[in-house]
């Protein structure tokens, strides 16, 4: 209905209108608002695929079929919790199940992405053309891949997939990924997992499929100026793992919180064994390195879950948008002592 029109800046519907149809608004260069009142009932697969400059997507509390929970700038259904449309500036709340399709198609402003664990699909191009990603990390829960889903992004310099099961893809042909990812961009996944990517599906055709012992991750979160919120922090790890280390680098206007003591809101989960401690000291003004180790060099319990939590606190006049806080200089050790890499 409105393709390619490079002049429009906003949308905005009237209440007349009940339902918007498939790429709608495909490829509208300009356009940086989106808000999609009560009466939008129905709405078709990303209509506004290609639209790279988009900001804000908001939808009324009272819609009966869609919402923009956490405020994510996103479009979610209720009633199965796909996301049908994101944008560059989207936070993937933790309550998601699907990335639908074309859902991120074209978005080559997009330079990272978090998909939550409690996605299970990633339907197909879901994140077609999104040329600007390095990285992609597909949770342990993702089952179903489909067609073309990271095909043309061409900037995948590495490609985690944490299942123990390599999860189905559209057939064996290679068409998920771009072929030049498939023979130049590694595939990281579980060491004793190795072998089944290698003959499943399109994951075979990666020439590089390599063995990973641990990996530490961080969820997505929405917070407003002025507010405390807690980052649950994640290991996936393939062999027992006694200790981590990592360095969480704060953009300014957001610190690591500190108790009634002045020590850093830094907790470990159940996961811990009886002689598990944690550590927290800053490196310096906007690092935090943590370290938890055992003192009978005990591994952490099971093989996937959340290790620790990170209270942060902002600043109330911290500006509104997205803010990275990053993790780096990650080393995980198993309980034969060797140094791992994340």
């Amino acid at each position: 209905a409105f393709n390619n029109c490079s002049s429009l800046k906003s949308v905005k519907y009237a209440s007349s209108v009940s339902s918007i149809g498939k790429h709608a608004f495909e490829n509208c260069s300009s356009l940086k608002q989106v808000i999609i009142p009560e009466t939008v009932t129905s709405i078709g697969d990303n209509p506004f695929a290609r639209c790279n400059n988009l900001q804000s997507i908001s939808v009324s509390r009272f819609n009966p079929n869609y919402d923009s929970r956490d405020y994510c700038n996103a479009i979610i259904s209720k009633a199965d919790n796909k996301l049908v449309s994101g944008c560059t500036y989207t936070i993937i709340p933790e309550s998601v199940t699907t990335i639908g399709r074309y859902a991120f198609e074209g978005m080559y402003n997009l330079k990272s992405i978090t998909i939550p664990s409690t996605v299970t699909t990633l339907d197909d191009y879901a994140f077609k053309g999104c040329s600007g990603l390095t990285t992609i990390v597909i949770p342990a829960n993702v089952t179903q891949v489909g067609s073309e889903a990271f095909s043309e992004c061409m900037g995948l310099i590495e490609v985690f997939c944490l299942g123990k099961v390599p999860p189905t893809t559209a057939d064996d042909t290679y068409v998920t990924f771009a072929q030049s990812i498939y023979d130049r961009t590694p595939l990281r996944v579980r060491r004793s997992c190795i072998d089944a990517y290698k003959t499943t599906g399109s994951w075979k055709g990666f020439a590089h499929i390599e063995g990973i012992d641990g990996y530490l991750y961080a969820g997505n979160c929405k917070f407003f100026s002025g507010d405390s919120f807690t980052v649950p922090v994640e290991l996936i790890n393939d062999t027992e793992i006694t200790g981590i280390q990592v360095d969480v680098k704060m953009p300014e206007g957001i610190s690591v919180a500190m108790d009634s003591e002045d020590y850093p809101m830094v907790f470990l989960t159940d996961r811990k064994s009886r002689t598990h401690g944690i550590m927290a000291n800053y490196v310096n003004a906007s690092t935090l390195r943590i370290l938890s180790t055992s003192s009978n060099n005990r591994p952490f319990t099971g093989s996937e879950g959340e290790l620790f939590n990170i209270t942060f606190k902002t600043d109330p006049t911290l500006s509104a948008g997205m803010h990275t806080v990053q993790f780096k200089n990650i080393e995980i050790s198993p309980c034969d002592g060797a140094k791992l890499l994340p």
